[in-house]
């Protein structure tokens, strides 16, 4: 996390929950591409605080930022099919889905299919 900082291709930051100070997770946005004004997406919570409404104010707060002070165009997430809550997720802050690639990512040994995201900064409505 350090070096894609240092390196400017990346940018991390801890998900802490407000009443323990304790990280419950990160988001991200990496794979940076500096000629199309785009990057993407990543993130990950602890199980216990999954459904509590963190990660989507992690979101909204990382999305503003990127939008209005690092001035990205676009930004991509790449999403197994089956975790449907992190399509929702996506998609309730106002991406879209723009396509699947079948087998294209290998996770615990085995192919998986992705669904591509994306949300361009003239559809996003920051949250008021």
């Amino acid at each position: 996390m350090l070096d894609s900082y240092s390196e400017k291709t990346g940018i991390n930051w801890a998900i802490e929950d407000k009443h323990t100070e304790k990280m419950i997770g990160y988001i991200a946005y990496w794979h940076i591409i500096k000629e199309h004004v785009r990057a993407e997406l990543g993130y990950a919570l602890k199980t216990h605080v999954w459904k509590k409404g963190f990660m989507k104010e992690a979101l909204w707060a990382v999305l503003q930022f990127w939008f209005q002070e690092m001035k990205l165009h676009s930004v991509g997430a790449n999403v197994n099919p089956e975790n449907l809550a992190s399509a929702k997720l996506l998609k309730s802050v106002g991406f879209q889905r723009e396509g699947h690639f079948r087998e294209n990512y290998v996770f615990n040994g085995r192919f998986i299919d992705s669904d591509i995201y994306s949300l361009i900064e003239s559809d996003f409505q920051p949250c008021l």
